[in-house]
């Protein structure tokens, strides 16, 4: 994985994922599978899948992660300021 881009806020991701032994394993099946099971681990994490390409046996995701201490700084003062 290779960090493009990063700021302040957020960094940039090049990912890519490729099957053992260059398998030919995502059928149109599999790629509905992976699809969905990418787009609900992208709302659980926080992380946004940019762009992605899903092939026979590889896949690639251009990620953007916000960083960590700035997520954690703006969740504490989203909570301070609509908890009383």
């Amino acid at each position: 994985m290779a960090r493009l881009v990063e700021d302040d806020l957020r960094s940039y991701y090049h990912c890519v994922s490729p099957v053992v032994d260059g398998r030919y394993i995502f059928g149109d099946e599999e790629k509905r599978f992976f699809r969905k099971t990418m787009r609900g681990l992208e709302h659980l994490t926080g992380v946004r899948i940019l762009i992605y390409c899903l092939m026979s046996n590889h896949s690639h995701l251009l990620l953007e992660v916000l960083r960590m201490q700035r997520f954690g700084q703006a969740r504490k003062s989203r909570t301070r300021n609509c908890c009383p």
